[in-house]
This record gives C-alpha cells, structure tokens and sequence, in this order.
C-alpha cells in the first residue's frame, strides 16, 4: 500500500484541524482527530449538508495520519472511477477516508468494491476507515443491502452548519492562517451581500487573496466592495 496521499484539485488551503472553526462539531471534530490518530481497527461516519466541512476534515485527517507516518487514502465517491481505482488495492494498516457516500447512487461495482473494504476492515490489523456523507445511511440510493447495513454499524456524528457569527470567525481564521488581516466591516460586508453558505465564502475570500496580491493592497472594504457582485439579502 503507497502512503500517496490523493487529493482532489482545489484544495486552496492547508486544511487541518486547527483552521476548521466549528464549535457545536467539536464531538464530530474529536472523533475524527482519534481516528486519524489511532492504530486500531475503527470507522466513523460524518453526515451533513454540504458546506459543513465533511471534506475538510477527511483531508486533516488524512494530513494528520501522514504526519504521524501513517499511510493515508482519500477516496473521492464522486469520481467514480478514480475511487475504483484507489480502491483497487485495499490496505492492511492504513487511514482511508471515503467521501460522499451519496454518489455511490447506481453504481454497483463501486458499492460492491466498498463493501469489500468495510468487510477488510474484519482482517486488517490496524485499518480505519472514515465515511462522509450528505444523508442519512437509511436514504442512501444503494442496492447492495450488505453494504447498507454495514455503513449503518459505522458510529456516526451529524455536522451541524455554521451560524453567520460562526462564519465571521471561520473567515477570519482561514485568512489569518494564509496571512491576510480582514477587517469586521469587510466580513459583515461579504455575509451581507454574498451567498452565506461556505463554499462561496471560501471561494470569495481565495479570490480576494488573488485581488490583493494582485493590487497589492490589504483586504479592506473598499477592496471587498470592487470584488463583491452584491446579491440580494
């Protein structure tokens, strides 16, 4: 098994524990850092919305396992056949990090692959495996019912969004941490006249780092304001 760790195109941020802002997800948060910690045979589950951070913390778990010299797979369902292909050859002592479990939705070799990594798990000496997904277990859109039941086993914990004040903190933080100083007035500013949810935060403040770089200047409201294409509230 390599220790490559597989990353999708897009991941802006050194994502880890310490940049992911989310204070009622702390259980969620513990459980996962554990996991990505531990040397035993063990699977947690993350449900939530999409914007919660599911990936996020696959990827810090993943970066975690690998900075303990652990291997560490990430295992993107929505690329179905890259998760094929990553999925191919299962490790014995490993983290793998499956996510988006909902694109498993008609596609029975990638359920009949995963069912073999859930039941691998039964044979490893020290396997863990994390499972993300956007709804409950029950509703998933699989036919292999073994699978069904096997992912219903997994301990789970439900992600819980991010009030507006939260999001203030987050953006904050996720600056902070790539250098950028970013001002009350500026976030109140992109809260109010951008879509809430954090994945076009994110997105916005990536492309204020360009703009400013670019500029040369300081992520103040002026610049939000040239940035910004207001939308209504």
């Amino acid at each position: 098994m390599t220790s490559q760790l597989t990353l999708p195109v897009g991941l802006s941020d050194s994502a880890s524990f310490d940049n992911f802002h989310a204070p009622d997800n702390a259980p969620a948060v513990a459980a996962v850092t554990a996991l990505a910690r531990s040397q035993e045979n063990a699977s947690v589950l993350l449900q939530g919305a999409s914007g919660t951070g599911k990936t996020h913390l696959a990827w810090a778990a993943c970066r975690l396992a690998r900075k303990l010299g652990k291997p560490a797979l990430y295992v993107p369902m929505r690329s179905p056949e890259l998760a094929l292909s990553l999925l191919q050859d299962l490790p014995m002592e490993a983290l793998v990090c499956v996510d988006d479990l909902e694109s498993l939705a008609g596609n029975r070799d990638l359920q009949g692959r995963l069912f073999s990594l859930a039941e691998h798990i039964n044979h490893a000496s020290a396997l863990q495996i994390l499972y993300t997904t956007a709804t409950s277990v029950r509703f998933l859109d699989v036919s292999l019912a073994d699978l069904v039941s096997r992912l219903g086993a997994v301990p789970g914990h439900e992600l819980k969004p991010l009030e507006d004040s939260q999001k203030s903190e987050a953006l904050k933080l996720r600056a902070a941490a790539r250098g950028l100083t970013i001002s009350d007035e500026a976030v109140e500013y992109m809260l109010r006249h951008t879509p809430r949810d954090t994945h076009a935060l994110f997105a916005l403040l990536d492309q204020l780092d360009r703009a400013s770089l670019a500029a040369q200047r300081r992520v103040t409201l002026p610049l939000v304001r040239d940035v910004v294409k207001p939308t209504s509230s």
